[in-house]
């Protein structure tokens, strides 16, 4: 993640979710909140498999003299002067099995409604044995892709 700087569009900075959440790769899409906290979903490995992690930013709305910034503050900002640097605050909700272990759904975005956060998982997963492979051998990432078309969304 990034913190931008809105006049320039310079990255100002850059923030490894890895680094504080046991996660490997995340969504590409957050959602954010109408009080300011942004939520992802990641995956993270275990013995038994991947699993989904849910996880959450501290909303930005309840930080004092933010409105007087002139940088960005959504997607990171590790060397913000910003009191208890909200990206160091992030922490996890949820932490859910993957249905296929070693297989775990290609998850681009997700929902988010009142009372619900919503994943679907789709048919449409990453093998991680031949990720594995095609690190070594430079291959593309589609090709790691697997079609589990005879299960159930």
């Amino acid at each position: 993640m990034h913190e931008i700087d809105s006049k320039t569009i310079e990255t100002c900075s850059k923030f490894n979710i890895s680094e504080h959440l046991p996660v490997v790769s995340h969504c590409a899409h957050p959602v954010i909140l109408n009080n300011g906290t942004i939520l992802n979903v990641g995956l993270s490995s275990s013995l038994t498999g991947m699993n989904y992690v849910v996880f959450e930013f501290p909303g930005l709305r309840n930080v004092k003299n933010l409105k007087n910034s002139k940088k960005i503050y959504f997607s990171g900002f590790s060397n913000s002067n910003l009191e208890d640097n909200l990206m160091n605050q992030c922490k996890t909700l949820a932490k859910i099995p993957s249905r296929w272990p070693f297989n775990p759904t290609y998850m681009h975005a997700f929902a988010v409604t009142d009372n619900y956060i919503i994943l679907i998982e789709q048919p449409l997963c990453i093998s991680l044995a031949q990720l594995i492979q095609l690190t070594i051998t430079r291959g593309p990432m589609t090709d790691a892709l697997v079609w589990h078309g005879n299960e159930p969304v």
